[in-house]
């Protein structure tokens, strides 16, 4: 009994280290993007333009079923990484926290990434990133609690059946980040 309350112990600090990287590299990588963008004149007509039409992709991404694939990156954390026990969880989550190293689902996620170029400010693009990240924590927090009995591959099998549900949601944020874009157009 003592070795299995280790072990559950061991396991939550592993994945608490895994939500600890994916908040620090969302935060991390949106706030260097809104950096790299304030240095570059931050936001401006053209990024309003671009936030607009992949706002509006988006939408039709969404609403008609994500019926054309993403431009991603099929790259896998390599094994190697993921033999240390506790740095593998952390580096894993910082990977999945920058975002743009994995597969990407939904249009939405360039449009977060867009809207932190758009921000101009490291601040403002970490704090969009931080609720990226959280996000994503709570998606993880909540699979591994309500799914923690499937089998291998149904994990994502169901993360497939909530984005489907989700798509009325990403079509509502897109719609907001459109009319922001339109506003500073305007």
């Amino acid at each position: 009994m003592w070795i299995a309350g280790e072990r559950r112990r061991a396991f939550l600090l592993r994945a608490a280290g895994f939500c600890f990287g994916v908040l620090a590299g969302a935060v991390a990588f949106g706030a260097a993007i809104g950096f790299a963008a304030g240095r570059l004149g931050g936001a401006s007509r053209a990024t309003a333009g671009i936030v607009l039409l992949v706002a509006a992709a988006s939408v039709l991404h969404e609403a008609l079923g994500r019926s054309f694939r993403l431009p991603d990156l099929r790259w896998q954390v390599p094994r190697d990484w993921m033999r240390s026990f506790w740095t593998g969880a952390l580096a894993f989550g910082v990977i999945m926290g920058a975002g743009v190293f994995t597969r990407t689902l939904s249009m939405t996620f360039y449009l977060y990434l867009l809207l932190c170029a758009f921000s101009g400010s490291a601040a403002w693009a970490a704090a969009i990133a931080s609720a990226y990240g959280a996000t994503y924590v709570a998606g993880f927090v909540y699979g591994s609690v309500a799914w923690r009995r499937l089998e291998a591959g149904g994990h994502a099998d169901a993360m497939d059946r909530v984005a489907q549900r989700l798509r009325p949601v990403a079509v509502v944020g897109a719609l907001a980040a459109a009319v922001t874009a339109g506003i500073t157009l305007g």
